[in-house]
Formats: C-alpha cells, sequence, structure tokens
C-alpha cells in the first residue's frame, strides 16, 4: 500500500516552491523596510559610501556568523581569491552602484515614490531575462508587467514633490538594480552557489571598493557637525539597516 506522502519528486518540488514563495515574500517585506530604514539612516548620516560601509560590514559579519552557526543548512562560506575577485568583480561594482544610488536618492525623494517607481526595474529585468536568459514570459504575466509600468508612469506624473536629482539617482538605480539582477542570476546558474555564499562575496568584495569611491568623494574626515555621532539612535539605525540589508540579500 501507498502512503499518503506523495513521490519523492513531487514532495521536493513543492519543498522547493514552498521555499521560493518564502523566499519572494521576505524579500518583499525586508526590501521595503530597508528603504523605510534607509531614508531615516542617510538624513541621520549623509556619508554615503561609509555608511554602505558599515551596513555591509554588518551583514559580512551576520554571514559568518550564521555560516557557522548552523553550516548544514547554509554550507560554508567561499574564500575571497584572487580568481573570485576577478569573476565577481563587476557584478559588486553592479552592486555598489545599486546601493550608492537608492541612497542618494532617498535624499530628495520620498520613500513611497522610491518604492513604487522602482517598480520599473521589474519591467527591465523581464526584459532582460527574456532577451539573455531565454526566460519565458507568459501572457498574464506581460500584462501584469504592463500595469505595473503603466502605474509607475501614473505616479510618476502626478508626483507633486518631483525633484529631478532625485529622479537622476532613482533612474540610475533602475539601470543598475536591473543588470545587476539579471547577471546575479546568470552567476547563480553557472556557479551554483548558496545564497548565503553569494551574498557573502557581493558583500566583502564590497568594502575595499566602497572604501576607495569614499576617499574619492572626500567623505573622512566628515564636516564638523554634519553626523552627530554621540547619538544613539544614528548608531541604531545605521545597525538595523545593515541587519535588514543581510536579510533582503539573501533572501533576494
Amino acid at each position: 500500500m501507498t502512503g499518503a506522502a506523495g513521490p519523492p519528486a513531487a514532495d521536493d518540488a513543492a519543498a522547493g516552491g514552498g521555499l521560493t514563495h518564502a523566499g519572494l515574500a521576505v524579500y518583499c517585506v525586508s526590501g521595503t523596510l530597508l528603504t523605510l530604514v534607509n531614508k531615516v539612516a542617510i538624513q541621520q548620516f549623509p556619508l554615503t559610501c561609509l555608511l554602505i560601509i558599515i551596513q555591509n560590514a554588518i551583514a559580512v559579519l551576520l554571514l559568518m556568523a550564521t555560516s557557522a552557526a548552523i553550516p548544514g543548512k547554509v554550507g560554508a562560506l567561499p574564500p575571497i581569491t584572487a580568481e573570485a575577485v576577478k569573476q565577481w568583480l563587476p557584478l559588486t561594482c553592479l552592486f555598489v552602484l545599486m546601493l550608492f544610488s537608492s541612497l542618494e536618492a532617498l535624499k530628495y525623494i520620498s520613500a513611497v515614490t522610491f518604492v513604487v517607481l522602482r517598480n520599473l526595474t521589474t519591467v527591465v529585468v523581464a526584459g532582460g531575462e527574456f532577451a539573455y536568459l531565454g526566460t519565458r514570459i507568459t501572457l498574464p504575466a506581460l500584462l501584469c508587467v504592463a500595469s505595473m509600468l503603466l502605474g509607475a508612469c501614473a505616479y510618476g506624473a502626478t508626483d507633486l514633490a518631483f525633484d529631478a536629482t532625485g529622479y537622476a539617482w532613482l533612474a540610475a538605480n533602475i539601470v543598475g538594480s536591473s543588470v545587476y539582477q539579471v547577471y546575479v542570476k546568470s552567476l547563480a546558474r553557472q556557479e551554483g552557489m548558496t545564497p548565503t555564499g553569494m551574498s557573502y562575496l557581493n558583500n566583502a568584495i564590497s568594502l575595499p571598493v566602497l572604501a576607495l569611491c569614499s576617499v574619492a568623494l572626500r567623505e573622512l574626515p566628515p564636516e564638523p557637525g554634519l553626523i552627530d555621532a554621540a547619538d544613539p539612535l544614528l548608531w541604531v539605525g545605521v545597525g538595523v539597516a545593515g541587519a535588514r540589508g543581510y536579510r533582503h540579500s539573501t533572501s533576494a
């Protein structure tokens, strides 16, 4: 007699689908929360590259702790070798562009505007996946993407708080995020890395890149009175943003 459970292949597929849906849910929630937290963080800590360095360093530490605590679940972290840096550096530069442009945009536009118009990333990614990865787009999915495009355009046309600088940074974010997402999916197919391993390489390799950008932008030493280093809420916000970034990158 057969039991109530389905075939192993069906069970595995169901489990995989459940994990995918859970990952999507966490990604959506963490992405929205990260935008809200970053809106507050960049107002209190306007040194963009230095802020990202702190957040990404927190993410690296959390990833190392996760790998050490539950190695059976997430696997060992990949070593940072010269070959790994060479392979991941283009992706890391896109990652830095994505983070930097998002924080710069949030200096000028509201979090609502950022979240709504960033939906245009989905439109660009859909085209990129179709053109470069051969992803099939069904008619219902195409209609959903088209509705997102129309909704974003309608919102932008009626945005009373329009700021050209903010919209320029948002456009850079949309382009950078779109190329990044298509590229990272391509690498994921080739390398077969765990989400934790991919996030670790991205965040760790980004630190020296961001340090160079910070020096180039003359963020150090900060201007007197620019930040209140003694304010505990400042560091709580930065720490929370780093933790949210860790969850956001691994769920993605």
